[in-house]
């Protein structure tokens, strides 16, 4: 986990701040890709006493559970993402929560309190 300073900007007010950054580890990783192959496979469970749907469902669930696994896995493995902070609003003066997300810069979201339209961003480069 690493902490990045960002730059909140609505209109000509700008306030800074920082955020934490999580990486998702390779263990992460694989448990969020079996996860995904395990619902798939769970799926076909559920539809084996479904008349007719069972002919299609089933086996294609049962055949798409280990590739959605590897894809989930291959996509998760090094992602980033901003953890939730609270943020000072440049706009009003108040603190808002930024919620957990993935992390793409800029991002664009509104302040809860008065509605403004915030930008936040990095401050400089980082890695």
């Amino acid at each position: 986990m690493s902490e990045i300073p960002v730059s909140i900007e609505s209109g000509t007010a700008r306030r800074e701040s920082s955020v934490r950054i999580s990486v998702y580890s390779r263990k992460r990783a694989l448990r969020t890709g079996l996860n995904w192959g395990a619902a798939c496979w769970l799926m076909a469970i559920i539809c084996i006493p479904i008349p007719i749907v069972h002919f299609v469902a089933v086996p294609g669930c049962l055949l798409m559970g280990p590739p959605l696994a590897f894809m989930m896995f291959k996509m998760h493995l090094g992602a980033r993402d901003i953890d939730e902070a609270q943020l000072p609003c440049p706009a009003c003066g108040k603190d808002f929560t930024f919620r957990k997300r993935p992390e793409r810069w800029p991002q664009d979201v509104p302040c809860p309190a008065c509605a403004a339209p915030l930008v936040v961003e990095p401050l400089r480069a980082y890695t």
